[in-house]
């Protein structure tokens, strides 16, 4: 028995929605939506892949550089297998916002669909930079381990430049020129705050920085062992000054158990931890960086 797309595609219908769609475009009657639908209707129609192509960089055009629109058409793509195309409009998206999770999270499902290892490293990478959400420990070690699998079976056959790029990528996604961590018990509120080089203020009103300064937050696993952090991958030298406000509640033991790591991933790396007395005084603490790559 004949399917009924089958006798749709005889009868033309697929062609109809297509010329109807495109004329409407034509007379400046072009809705959202019908960007979306054409290229599938192409697809049923069995138009040239060069067609299609086109169809989806008008998705893109009309958007006007809206983000959600852009994500929408690499999934389109995607759905299509235009992989490559798909994976230039996840590009754009993230030069557009790189910290922007959900870009990232579709870049990496779409680079798995397609297998393209290449595209699997780039995705993964990544989010190890730029993916910060309440979920960033879970999704940093899977982007790890499938980064280190990539690099395991590349030395397995022998492919060494691409050995090569992988460990040289995922070193770069690793390395950070200055992490601060303040870690505390009780059921206090402390914000952490970084006063980088240039007066630039990392707080919580201001999470990322122009330096690429973040201040990222993660709750321990007893709901009263809090830690609060502040990271930079490639830091302006200078004097950062970190500043630690007690909004409210109560710290058990008074102070805050503060931790430096500079250039993390490099063989200068170099871990301080100090106890900052944190109370009706704000606990203030000073770290040189004399190599920061900012």
């Amino acid at each position: 028995m004949r399917t009924v797309v089958e006798r749709l595609s005889d009868s033309g219908e697929f062609d109809l929605a297509v010329e109807g769609i495109q004329a409407a475009i034509r007379n400046n009657q072009g809705q959202p939506w019908m960007y979306s639908v054409l290229p599938l209707e192409m697809r049923l129609a069995e138009r040239p892949q060069q067609e299609i192509e086109r169809a989806l960089a008008s998705q893109v055009d009309f958007a006007g550089g809206d983000l959600s629109q852009i994500l929408i058409a690499a999934s389109l793509s995607s759905r299509l297998k235009f992989w490559d195309q798909a994976m230039e409009l996840c590009a754009e998206a993230t030069r557009q916002d790189p910290w922007q999770s959900e870009s990232w999270q579709i870049a990496k499902s779409i680079a798995d669909r397609s297998g393209n290892k290449k595209h699997i490293l780039w995705s993964r990478t990544g989010i190890l930079r730029h993916v910060w959400t309440s979920d960033a420990d879970q999704l940093h070690q899977e982007a790890e381990l499938v980064i280190r699998d990539l690099l395991a079976a590349a030395k397995k056959s022998g492919q060494q430049s691409f050995s090569s790029q992988i460990n040289d990528e995922l070193t770069k996604a690793l390395t950070w020129d200055l992490i601060i961590t303040a870690r505390w018990a009780g059921n206090a509120d402390v914000d952490l705050a970084v006063n980088e080089p240039g007066d630039i203020i990392c707080d919580r009103k201001n999470q990322i920085t122009g330096n690429g300064g973040l201040l990222t937050r993660q709750s321990g696993v007893d709901k009263d062992r809090k830690t609060e952090e502040y990271r930079c991958q490639k830091a302006p030298k200078g004097d950062y000054e970190v500043v630690l406000r007690q909004i409210g509640g109560r710290l058990v033991t008074g102070n805050v158990v503060l931790q430096i790591t500079r250039y993390r991933g490099t063989d200068r790396e170099q871990t301080k931890r100090m106890l900052v007395p944190v109370g009706s005084k704000d606990g203030r603490v000073t770290i040189p960086l004399s190599r920061g790559r900012g």
